[in-house]
C-alpha cells in the first residue's frame, strides 16, 4: 500500500503545466504559464468521440474502470499536436468512478501522527484490499478529512498512457479535486459551500467544494447519454438526431408539439441526476453541520438549454456554469469561445493549476 502518491509525485513549481482530463468519451488539455504571479492560458483542446452512442467499445474508459490504454495513448498524442501543446509536463485528473473516497473522523493528533492513524481506519471504509490502492488525504477541519483511495492498477495505467504519448506524469488527483480548485479557490468572503454537479456524456460526478477544498464527493452513472438514449427511445428517431435535438432546445418548453413534448420527455431524466445531487447535499449537510449555498454546473452537459433555470428551481439556490478563468488570464479576443467551454475546461484548467504547487 502506497501513501501520499498524489503528493510524491510532485517535483515543485514551474513555469509551464498542462493539465489533460481524460473523461469516459473525450479527453480535454488546458496549458498554463506563470509568470511573475500571473498565472495565463497558453493553450486549450478537446477531443471528443459520438461513437459511444451508438456502440458500448465507443468509449475511451468505462466506468468498471476499465482504460483503453492504446487508443487513448493515440488520442492523447493527436489532441496535444493539434492544440499546440509545448510543455510536456502533465498533470491529469481522475474519474470520480476511479476512485474511492469518504470523510474520516479523526481524534485531535498531531499531524505527523494522521497517516497512521488513516491507514488502520482505510481499512473499514475502502471495499478494496488495502494493499491494492494508493491512499491520499485531504484535511478538511480540525477532526475531519477526506481520505482518497485509487487502485494501483489504474495509477499504473495513467502512467503508462502519459509515458506513452511523450509526457512526464508529474501528479494524479481526482476530477473533484480539480474543480474545486479551478471554482472555488478564489471565491469572495461569504460565498459558501457550492454544490458541483460536472455532468459528463457517461457519469456525473458531484461533490460540494469550498475555498479551493474538496469536503464531499459522490457519481452516478446517469448523464448526458441517459438523457440522449430516453430521448432516441421516446421518440423513435436515432441517438445521433436525439442527440442534435438534446443539444438545441434542451429545457427550454418553448410552443407546442415536438419542443415541448422533447422538455416533457427531459425533465424526468435530469430529475434522476438532481435527486443525486439532492442526497449528496443531504450528505454533506449531516456530516458538516451546514448546507450548500450555490449551484455551479461543470460539464458538457452544464450547456444544456434551460438546466440552469431549472435547476435554480429545484435547489432554490444561486445557480451559475463553471467559470474556471476566475485566476487564469486569457486574451480578450477569444473570450466568445472561452467562456461556453468553461463547463467543459474547467477540470483541465483545475489540474493544470496543480502543476505550480509546491511539494
Amino acid at each position: 500500500m502506497a501513501f501520499g502518491f498524489f503528493k510524491k509525485l510532485f517535483g515543485g513549481g514551474t513555469d509551464y503545466a498542462v493539465g489533460v482530463d481524460i473523461g469516459t468519451t473525450s479527453i480535454k488539455m488546458a496549458e498554463l504559464s506563470r509568470e511573475n504571479g500571473v498565472t495565463r492560458l497558453v493553450n486549450y483542446g478537446t477531443l471528443d468521440t459520438l461513437e459511444y452512442l451508438e456502440r458500448d467499445n465507443g468509449a475511451i474508459q468505462a466506468n468498471s474502470l476499465k482504460l483503453f490504454e492504446q487508443e487513448t495513448i493515440r488520442y492523447v498524442k493527436t489532441l496535444a499536436d493539434r492544440a499546440g501543446i509545448r510543455t510536456r509536463r502533465a498533470v491529469a485528473s481522475l474519474p470520480a468512478f476511479a476512485a474511492f473516497s469518504t470523510v474520516i473522523d479523526i481524534p485531535p493528533i498531531p499531524e505527523n501522527e494522521i497517516v497512521q492513524a488513516l491507514q488502520f481506519k482505510a481499512r473499514q471504509y475502502i471495499p478494496l484490499p488495502i494493499s491494492s490502492v494508493s491512499l491520499d488525504f485531504v484535511r478538511i477541519g480540525e477532526q475531519k478529512v477526506l481520505l482518497l483511495a485509487i487502485p494501483n492498477d489504474t495509477i499504473a495505467k495513467y502512467k503508462a498512457i502519459f509515458k506513452g504519448a511523450g509526457f512526464d506524469l508529474v501528479a494524479l488527483e481526482t476530477e473533484g479535486v480539480s474543480l474545486a480548485r479551478a471554482l472555488t479557490l478564489g471565491d469572495e468572503e461569504g460565498a459558501g459551500p457550492a454544490l458541483v454537479i460536472d455532468i459528463g456524456a457517461r457519469s456525473t460526478a458531484i461533490s460540494v467544494a469550498e475555498r479551493g477544498l474538496l469536503f464531499l464527493a459522490g457519481q452516478t452513472d446517469f448523464a448526458g447519454a441517459s438523457l440522449t438514449h430516453g430521448v432516441a427511445s421516446s421518440l423513435g428517431i436515432a441517438v445521433r438526431r436525439a442527440e442534435d435535438l438534446k443539444r438545441e432546445r434542451g429545457l427550454v418548453s418553448v410552443g407546442f408539439g415536438a419542443d415541448q413534448e422533447l422538455s416533457t420527455l427531459l425533465f424526468p431524466l435530469v430529475d434522476v441526476i438532481l435527486d443525486e445531487a439532492k442526497r449528496l447535499r443531504e450528505r454533506y449537510s449531516a456530516a458538516y453541520g451546514t448546507d450548500a449555498k450555490r449551484v455551479i454546473l461543470s460539464g458538457g452537459g452544464a450547456n444544456l438549454p434551460g438546466l440552469q433555470d431549472y435547476v435554480h428551481k429545484r435547489f432554490d439556490l444561486p445557480v451559475s456554469k463553471a467559470a474556471p478563468y476566475a485566476r487564469v488570464s486569457y486574451p480578450l479576443p477569444s473570450e466568445s469561445v472561452l467562456v461556453p467551454l468553461g463547463p467543459t475546461l474547467a477540470v483541465a484548467v483545475g489540474a493544470a493549476e496543480r502543476g505550480f504547487e509546491e511539494a
